[in-house]
């Protein structure tokens, strides 16, 4: 019973750290470049201060924000996401940026996800996770229906994305 309780608790700092009630641990942001050989998308990679390749990963996609991966939502989120034990890679798509809703972006998105789970020093990438916000959200589900990454996604969180 005990036990029960500890994994279904595992979520509660995450959410006070979201709320402002718990201090965020330190987290290390980097800035680098995610992508195929068609582009490469500027990257903000957060993790926890240590070195641990078995972290799960999550690639976060941005909302169609003017700030791209530089809202301070998204930031915070990344962050929080981080001190909970995850790495954390979001790219900037510079479409969804500019507010345009292009075909592309669904490659795009396709790409990094590609890319990031080449990233073997950084975390363990049979453990990683696709998370959006808004419009971008769809058009990430768009992404991995794709019989190259479909198999290998570990999780799967959307908010407010688009339905018709």
């Amino acid at each position: 019973m005990i036990r029960k309780i500890s994994k279904s608790m595992k979520g509660v700092p995450f959410l006070m750290r979201t709320a402002g009630a718990l201090p965020n641990k330190q987290v290390i942001a980097r800035e680098g470049i995610l992508g195929g050989a068609k582009k490469k998308f500027e990257t903000y990679f957060y993790f926890p201060p240590v070195n641990n390749s078995n972290l799960p990963g999550i690639l976060l996609v941005h909302g169609m924000s003017v700030y791209g991966i530089d809202d301070i939502r998204l930031v915070e989120l990344a962050k929080n996401l981080s001190a909970s034990g995850f790495f954390v890679a979001t790219p900037e798509f510079l479409e969804i940026k500019k507010l345009r809703i292009e075909e592309e972006s669904v490659e795009n998105i396709k790409e990094t996800y590609i890319s990031l789970k080449n990233e073997t020093k950084f975390f363990d990438t049979e453990r990683l996770g696709f998370f959006s916000v808004s419009f971008s959200g769809g058009l990430g589900l768009l992404s991995l229906c794709d019989e190259k990454i479909c198999r290998d996604v570990r999780s799967v969180l959307v908010v407010g994305p688009y339905m018709d």
